[in-house]
């Protein structure tokens, strides 16, 4: 076959609803009126059925699988030290005492920024958003190496992929 259409979801736990109503859908209404004789398939309902079951954004770790996939180890050596810095500001040490999260309670506008503390909005996603490997309880951690799940997801791929010209991402 020619093309593989590659359709998950459940990264983050809270996704699976949305890509189980998705596929769903792709399943009853699209694949019956698609000619499959040129095409491959392949759906994964839950890559995080820790955090589905749960309603978690993270694994049974604490790892975010968004910034735990990679084709090489050297992403589990990454140091942020920024990150590890912001975890410390604003995850909380205690318990929290109201409904309303740490970065919310300390956030401010100033000069039309948003501002956590003296931290801008800006500063504080891309120092976050790149992950951190060294702190399990902090924000964003990507693990120590590859989860469980991202380990047979990438077996799995290794072993489909080269069947493939063309590869379509959902």
């Amino acid at each position: 076959k020619r093309t593989l259409f590659f359709f998950f979801s459940c990264v983050h736990g809270l996704e699976a609803y949305a890509g189980y109503a998705i596929q769903t859908m792709i399943l009853k209404e699209y694949l019956p009126k698609i000619n499959r004789a040129d095409a491959g398939f392949y759906f994964v309902h839950s890559l995080n059925p820790y955090g589905f079951k749960h309603h978690r954004r993270n694994t049974e770790a604490g790892v975010n699988l968004n910034r735990n996939c990679s084709a090489s180890p050297s992403l589990y050596s990454i140091k942020n030290d920024e990150s590890v810095r912001l975890s410390q500001m604003f995850i909380p040490a205690r318990p929290v005492a109201g409904t309303t999260c740490e970065l919310l309670r300390r956030r401010r506008d100033q000069g039309g920024k948003i501002f956590f503390d003296d931290v801008p909005l800006d500063d504080f996603i891309k120092s976050t958003g790149l992950g951190q490997y060294t702190d399990p309880k902090g924000l964003e951690f990507g693990g120590f190496g590859p989860e469980p799940q991202v380990a047979q997801f990438t077996k799995s791929l290794r072993e489909i992929l080269p069947g493939y010209q063309d590869i379509v991402l959902f």
